[in-house]
């Protein structure tokens, strides 16, 4: 079997899902990649935010992971206009350690936003405010501690893979 015919067969996993929520007008700007959107039925909700329409809607899936179907979270690297937004879904959701699998710029293209601040500083993105407490070098990664704040903090571990390259083709 040649590469192409099993890249053709992957690409095809999954078609007949729907993705109605990500291919709304409203929140076609709310995705990265126009092709990699959520299943409706595992995408993560957000709660409404002041009768906005469409605000319940991120670029996220529920993934099982051994005792649910919903024990992790897999997500787009956030675009600038969607940082509220994943912060949001940390906050609602109650995430206490984020795994970063991308960089967030490859070949001078932008993957991800950067959304952590730099260390000993706060940024704000609407009502979430992120600090980094502190950086540390681990075996093959940064780790990164933070507390999201939006009345009582929430500590989260920020662990970012040193040793990625992520769109590395075979030559042939």
């Amino acid at each position: 079997m040649d590469r192409s015919s099993t890249s053709y067969r992957l690409s095809e996993v999954g078609r007949e899902l729907s993705t109605r929520a990500g291919d709304l007008d409203a929140n076609r700007g709310k995705n990265r990649y126009p092709d990699i959107l959520p299943y409706d039925h595992c995408r993560v909700t957000l709660s409404p935010q002041d009768s906005e329409l469409h605000s319940d809607y991120i670029n996220a899936s529920y993934v099982p992971g051994g005792v649910s179907e919903r024990d992790f979270i897999c997500t787009q690297g956030p675009l600038r206009s969607t940082l509220a937004d994943f912060w949001r879904m940390v906050w609602e959701k109650n995430v206490h350690v984020i795994v970063m699998v991308t960089n967030c710029k490859e070949n001078n293209k932008v993957l991800c936003e950067q959304y952590w601040p730099q260390e000993h500083t706060s940024v704000c993105y609407n009502r979430y405010q992120v600090t980094t407490v502190h950086q540390r070098r681990g075996p093959g990664c940064l780790i990164t501690t933070m507390h999201l704040c939006q009345v009582t903090p929430l500590n989260i571990l920020l662990m970012r893979s040193t040793m990625l390259v992520l769109h590395v083709f075979p030559k042939d």
